[in-house]
């Protein structure tokens, strides 16, 4: 008697060959864009789902409903044939990240010196602010019930948080956001912990709120904190700041939380103060199309901001396994705020530490002490367990040539 193929053998390879349709296809160099340590220009923190399983939990998964019509022995055929699949699809997502790792590489020393070119035009007069060294007055405590943070620890809101539909509005008006908004609304509002801020030259992520005791599972899907709405409600500030007239004191403000959230020295929190300086740039223009004085508010130009949010983004490839120690140091040195891409540099390298070594790990834990990044963020970054070849993938495809295509 014929013996009918299992459900489960035919699920397992169908999504073998999905796999490799979508890799053929570049889909984890898009993935890579959508990682929950990078916010992107709508500032969107949702983590990526992943198009099929990886290999492994689908055949632990699939074991349990294995048809039993064919008896023991044709379990343990059938369990022998998907273990053969699965070996046979890490063999070659491995050899990928490899592959990945190699080509990153090379792309960190052809594009160092561009690197370094940015940077000084960038933090140069008249540019992005140099990050302010971290002082001793600790605004954790003060902040940790006011966040919000991704899965699972979004549960419950930050008494910031605001809805979702709401910030997902704003963002989508883009710069066109202090039109929009209802100076109303944002006189019921309490922005008085946005003054209070003041008082605080440093925000460790990790001395308080419920990041520190969760423990490092990985590095990929950190429930990482979300501030998508302190952004929001900066701008609502802006915008009730043009009928108050306190404009100036509120932008002082928000660079201060800028600068806050630079202490932190993690990519969420430097792309968010990116956000946070672009939105004062487009409030002062709002402000000037509405007659009011704003010759003594300074802000970047829009190339200005974008090199910005693309050297923070571009810098964690020089961080990662494979890269030449040279190549990371002169990368690093050229970086006034380095920070981000040395703990990336290290949580990655923890993470892929079977796919690239870990030759760089002591080097960048020493130059992070010596750069003055946030001491539990970098032990924590330390202590990533290793990822499945299926994430790797997804994230470790080089990015670093469209950093650089306007150059």
């Amino acid at each position: 008697m014929k013996r009918r193929i299992p459900i489960a053998l035919l699920l397992i390879a169908i999504a073998f060959i999905l796999w490799l349709a979508f890799r053929s296809l570049g889909t984890a160099s898009s993935e890579q864009d959508k990682t929950r340590h990078q916010v992107t220009l709508d500032r969107s923190p949702e983590p990526t789902q992943r198009l099929v399983d990886p290999p492994r939990s689908v055949v632990s998964r699939s074991k349990a409903n294995v048809q039993t019509d064919g008896g023991s022995r044709a379990i343990d055929d059938d369990a022998a044939q998907l273990r053969k699949l699965a070996a046979a699809v890490d063999i070659h997502t491995v050899a990928s990240v490899r592959e990945a790792l190699a080509i990153n590489a090379q792309n960190a020393d052809k594009f160092v010196d561009k690197l370094c070119d940015k940077n000084r035009k960038l933090y140069g007069d008249g540019g992005i602010p140099a990050p302010p060294p971290p002082g001793n007055r600790d605004a954790a405590q003060f902040m940790a019930r006011m966040i919000d943070y991704e899965k699972p620890l979004d549960n419950p809101p930050g008494l910031l948080h605001l809805p979702r539909a709401l910030v997902e509005q704003v963002e989508s008006w883009g710069a066109t956001w202090p039109s929009k908004l209802n100076a109303e609304d944002g006189a019921e509002m309490d922005f008085s912990w946005l003054e209070k801020l003041g008082q605080f030259d440093r925000w460790s992520v990790l001395a308080a709120g419920p990041l520190q005791s969760y423990p490092p599972t990985n590095y990929l899907y950190e429930p990482l904190p979300n501030y998508r709405s302190l952004i929001v409600r900066a701008e609502y500030r802006y915008v009730l700041s043009f009928q108050t007239g306190d404009f100036m004191a509120v932008s002082r403000q928000v660079h201060h939380l800028a600068d806050l959230l630079r202490t932190q020295g993690m990519m969420v929190s430097e792309l968010s103060a990116v956000a946070l300086y672009r939105a004062d740039a487009q409030a002062r223009s709002a402000a000037a199309n509405l007659g009011l004085d704003v010759s003594s508010w300074a802000v970047p130009d829009a190339s200005q901001l974008q090199s910005w949010h693309e050297m923070t983004r571009a810098g964690l490839f020089f961080t990662l396994p494979g890269v030449s120690e040279a190549t990371t140091r002169k990368a690093l040195g050229c970086m006034d705020a380095p920070c981000s891409a040395i703990v990336d540099g290290i949580g990655l390298g923890r993470s892929f530490v079977a796919f690239g070594g870990n030759e760089n790990l002591d080097m960048l834990t020493n130059l992070a002490a010596t750069r003055n990044c946030e001491s539990e963020v970098i032990d924590r970054a330390s202590q990533m367990p290793a990822v499945s070849p299926g994430d790797s993938l997804m994230v470790m495809t080089s990015q670093l040539p469209k950093f650089f295509a306007s150059q």
